[in-house]
């Protein structure tokens, strides 16, 4: 397993973003290391610019490998924000014609194998098994 812990200023999202580099060193597997990048890349920067408007200031991150399996943990202080009920649907529409936002978590949700989200004494727990 590998860990970080990243205070929630802006200059750090640059550093939390290179957390997939370590992952990937463990993980050796290039298809399996996409989608960790792709989904963690989301979330991550989905927290630095989004969490913080709900007064979030860190955030610990988690991966490890099980099998064929990546366990990926983001846990974050602030208020409540439970992604998993922000579920999107496939737009269908031109790019030029979407409105922003939306897609990054409908990519999440469909390279995740499960995502699950819990608060547990103030914290937001996503875990997901891509």
């Amino acid at each position: 397993m590998i860990e970080d812990r990243f205070t929630l200023e802006k200059e750090n999202l640059e550093k939390a973003l290179l957390f997939t580099d370590k992952a990937c060193k463990i993980i050796n597997n290039e298809r399996l290391c996409y989608r960790f990048r792709l989904i963690y890349e989301e979330l991550i920067t989905n927290v630095f610019f989004h969490a913080t408007k709900l007064n979030a200031t860190y955030t610990n991150v988690k991966a490890e490998l099980d099998k064929d399996t990546i366990i990926l943990i983001i846990e974050y202080d602030g208020g409540e924000f439970d992604p998993t009920k922000y579920k999107t649907k496939e737009n269908k529409l031109p790019l030029k014609e979407r409105k922003e936002g939306g897609l990054g978590l409908f990519l999440v949700f469909n390279f995740a194998k499960k995502l699950s989200y819990e608060r547990v004494n103030g914290m937001n727990i996503l875990k997901i098994n891509i």
